[in-house]
């Protein structure tokens, strides 16, 4: 799984977003569908294939 944060998640305030996907690096922006979520946390899954990812 990847560790990312939506536009509304701080660092080290808020919770985190789980990802299941894969062909992800760190600075890309995807899109995904949440399946869950806990008190702090969100849990989901990539919606976009590994060449539609979008770096910054």
């Amino acid at each position: 799984p990847y560790i990312g944060r939506n536009q509304r998640q701080a660092p080290d305030i808020d919770g985190v977003t789980y990802l299941r996907g894969k062909g992800l690096s760190p600075g890309d922006f995807i899109t995904c569908r949440i399946e869950a979520a806990d008190e702090y946390d969100l849990f989901g899954v990539t919606l976009m294939e590994e060449n539609q990812t979008f770096r910054r």
